[in-house]
């Protein structure tokens, strides 16, 4: 099983490798940004995930780590089978590519929003708790109205709180049941939720962290295959989105092409 996983974990890191430096230095839109950040995290993730395998015999407690590891992939994994969702739910509105490519632009800027408000909180917090100046909070927002305009409203430059255009958020558990109105991905998004609600132990402290951590190996390291398997899935989904909004590139077309060939592959083989 370890060396299934491995194979995998080296399927995800040389692929993203090669997406990763295709489209360094080159000047990306909304949904390219998106999928290269989530594609990057895969291609991190993976490293560290290989190496914390190849050592858990000698050191089982290194699983811990792999579990806050793995949390924050099957997160990433329920979002990337969202942008699936939203294809198949245009195709069967029979909506037009126009439709289509607004629609995952809108959900790609949702999700890279994620968290502005809450760090635009945190500014005011450092000010009312003098560790920072006005001038410097200012300055901070400034700087976000100019640089972040795919993100907020229009800025004028004086110093107010910036605006994000998209308040949506997303939690997990509507990620979920995003994917669980489609009949084609209802079985789908509720075993990635099960891995992902099961991970999220090991990052919230509580009651089932216990149970969890003294769970048998073995029986971890099934829960940890399946996981692995989606971010197979994930890498496919994400080079399928850059495809669509990459016309006739030949490199992400092969790459693709590749990509659908190795997850057939093990679709095939369970």
């Amino acid at each position: 099983m370890r060396d299934i996983m491995t194979k995998h974990l080296m399927f995800i890191h040389q692929t993203s490798s090669s997406t990763l430096s295709y489209y360094h230095g080159k000047e990306l839109d909304d949904v390219q940004k998106f999928c290269l950040g989530l594609i990057d995290r895969l291609n991190l993730s993976s490293t560290s995930i290989s190496l914390l395998l190849s050592h858990l015999d000698e050191e089982p407690k290194h699983e811990y780590s792999l579990g806050i590891i793995m949390r924050s992939c099957l997160l990433d994994s329920l979002i990337s089978m969202n942008v699936y969702e939203i294809t198949l739910d245009s195709k069967e509105k029979n909506e037009s590519r126009e439709v289509l490519d607004s629609r995952i632009a809108d959900f790609c800027k949702t999700i890279l929003s994620d968290g502005l408000h809450k760090a635009f909180d945190h500014f005011e917090d450092l000010k009312n708790s003098n560790l920072i100046k006005e001038e410097v909070l200012s300055s901070i927002y400034n700087d976000f109205g100019t640089k972040e305009e795919m993100l907020l409203e229009p800025h004028s430059g004086d110093g107010s709180k910036p605006k994000p255009k998209f308040k949506k958020v997303y939690s997990p558990r509507q990620l979920y049941t995003n994917l669980r109105k489609n009949k084609e991905l209802k079985l789908i998004g509720a075993a990635l939720y099960d891995s992902y609600a099961y991970f999220s132990k090991y990052d919230h402290f509580g009651y089932f962290y216990f149970q969890f951590r003294l769970e048998d190996l073995d029986k971890k390291l099934i829960i940890y295959s399946k996981a692995i398997q989606n971010s197979v899935a994930s890498m496919n989904l994400l080079l399928n989105v850059l495809s669509n909004f990459s016309p006739n590139d030949e490199l992400i077309t092969k790459l693709c092409y590749a990509s659908d060939n190795y997850l057939n592959d093990i679709v095939n083989k369970k």
